[in-house]
């Protein structure tokens, strides 16, 4: 892919002994099982890092360093599809350890080391213990109100639930200090507390024809919106397993309507991917990436996404699965 080999040439040049300020460097090196020689890539989510860097192995190997001016939290996408959370500071030396497809973790500094020790511990809890989940969040933010790891637990145990938990993430978000609320990605999700924003923002983008969709397209029809990019495989996959499944079942029998928005830059390569997964129902694209509108508007951090809108107009579910959209549809209608 064009920009993969970017991403792979701007990284050998560090390599190569391009001059880097030391007190501007985060270190990491490690081991990291399951790469097979392909890259881990690195984007920033924060507005503070607005590139996307790769890490390359040699063989499990990794050895790499990453310029940044201030603390920044970003991404690590491994080459099958799985995100881990990733805090890059000046000066820092952070160690990766862990297998690519389930265990990568990442040491060194206190952000990195707070926000695995949380992960871990959450996933040890059952799904239907929210009571558990909040009270470990409760505990972590608490004793760590100024550390960015608070934010990360906020917006992974809030975003992250089949729907949004508004009283969860108010309580949460009073326990931050001021200078992590004030954060971009927090003073996004802060206002969108403090207005209980769940109405579907406005939007308009084109779509493969070139013709303009908005939020108001769709006035008065559910509306399942998934987000996806082409090099994303995970969202590739679920495009082919799980979305054409909900349109066969839902859509095409006028339960509901579908929109695909893609974070794609590159048109060419947004129409091909939908030619070669047969993505039948409407698909629209921004080409802004991570920075389209609404994907900021709705505090989107990771891919596959999705958000299922009622004919009001109102967001009452995330990252449902098609037996919640019956579930959730019929419930509205009884």
């Amino acid at each position: 892919m064009k920009t993969r080999l970017l991403y792979i040439a701007l990284a050998l040049c560090t390599w190569c002994g391009c001059h880097q300020d030391p007190k501007n460097i985060t270190w990491i090196q490690g081991q990291v099982e399951g790469l097979d020689g392909s890259p881990l890539l690195v984007y920033g989510i924060d507005g503070f890092f607005d590139r996307i860097d790769t890490l390359m192995p040699k063989g499990d190997e990794i050895k790499s360093e990453i310029m940044v001016d201030t603390l920044v939290e970003t991404i690590i996408l491994t080459p099958d599809g799985n995100e881990f959370p990733l805090f890059l500071e000046p000066g820092s030396k952070l160690k990766i350890t862990g297998h690519s497809s389930s265990s990568l973790m990442v040491s060194g500094s206190p952000a990195n080391d707070m926000a695995y020790e949380f992960l871990y511990k959450l996933l040890e809890i059952p799904n239907s213990h929210a009571e558990e989940k909040r009270q470990l969040a409760i505990d972590y933010i608490s004793q760590n109100p100024d550390n960015i790891a608070s934010t990360y637990i906020i917006r992974t145990l809030v975003l992250e639930a089949d729907s949004i938990n508004w009283d969860l993430a108010a309580e949460l978000d009073r326990l931050l200090s001021p200078s992590m609320r004030e954060r971009l990605l927090m003073a996004r999700l802060t206002n969108r507390i403090n207005n209980e924003a769940e109405n579907l923002p406005t939007f308009s983008m084109h779509d493969t024809e070139g013709k303009l969709v908005s939020r108001f397209t769709y006035n008065g029809s559910w509306l399942l919106i998934n987000f996806w990019a082409s090099w994303d495989s995970k969202s590739r996959s679920d495009n082919k397993l799980v979305y054409s499944d909900i349109y066969k079942n839902q859509s095409k029998k006028g339960k509901l309507k579908m929109l695909g928005i893609s974070l794609d830059t590159d048109r060419e390569e947004w129409i091909k991917a939908i030619e070669e997964d047969s993505i039948q129902w409407r698909q629209i694209c921004g080409r802004r990436g991570w920075e389209t509108d609404l994907i900021q508007s709705l505090h989107i951090e990771r891919i596959p996404y999705n958000v299922l809108v009622n004919k009001r107009g109102r967001i009452i579910a995330q990252n449902v699965t098609e037996k919640e959209i019956e579930n959730l549809i019929q419930e509205e209608t009884e």
